[in-house]
């Protein structure tokens, strides 16, 4: 099919095209324009021996990956959003290498919260971080570790004073968009205009008159 076929089709069905408009660009529009802003609170943790503070161990990274992945669970989200916080947050190891080969080698916790106003998000980190130390407690209570003096302990490395905005990037959403619609357009204008064909042909053979029988073979005369 060549482009002057498919600008016919275009033009041939409006209501396709604009019903596609209104489906995909509706939506999409509110979405990369209209969205309420959301805020993110910053910070990274890590976990230390008490008295080796700057010293890393494979007691220390293991530790802390296994605090980090506890909280990647929907029981968490919720244990963390009773207590006053938000269930939106991420939580993850400080990743040393790439996303193909990602490297662990220190205690470090990136962790993220995300809210409509900055103030829910500031709020919802110091939620978070306390829902954090209380469980690493927790688990060297339930190893036997006194109440007044725990080995391990969270540590505060660095974090945002203010929760920023998180940025939309509504160019490149709007460019991705554009080009969704103008696929889906071009798509549906062809069918529509092949429904439309087809309907036609068959619409053609049912008002064809019907051809005339055979003539019958004279019969012989005895």
């Amino acid at each position: 099919m060549t482009i002057r076929h498919i600008f016919r089709a275009i033009f041939r069905h409006p209501l396709v095209v604009l019903f596609v408009i209104v489906a995909i660009g509706g939506p999409g529009f509110y979405v990369t324009e209209l969205a309420p802003a959301s805020y993110q609170a910053h910070s990274v943790v890590s976990v230390v021996r008490q008295g080796e503070e700057t010293k890393f161990t494979s007691s220390t990274i293991g530790t802390a990956e296994l605090l980090a992945a506890s909280f990647d669970d929907d029981r968490s989200r919720d244990e963390v959003a009773r207590a006053g916080g938000r269930a939106d947050y991420r939580v993850v190891m400080d990743n040393q290498g790439s996303e193909e080969v990602p490297t662990h080698d220190q205690p470090y916790i990136v962790v993220d919260t995300f809210a409509p106003a900055a103030a829910e998000a500031e709020k919802a980190m110091t939620v978070l971080v306390r829902a954090m130390r209380v469980r690493l407690a927790s688990w060297q209570m339930s190893a036997g570790a006194d109440d007044d003096y725990y080995l391990l302990r969270l540590k505060n490395v660095a974090s945002t004073r203010k929760a920023v905005e998180v940025p939309r990037h509504t160019k490149q959403a709007a460019a991705v968009l554009a080009l969704l619609v103008v696929m889906v357009v071009v798509k549906s204008a062809v069918v529509a205009d092949r429904v439309l064909a087809s309907r036609r042909s068959w619409l053609r053979l049912r008002r064809a008159p019907a051809a005339a029988p055979p003539p019958r073979a004279p019969v012989p005369s005895r």
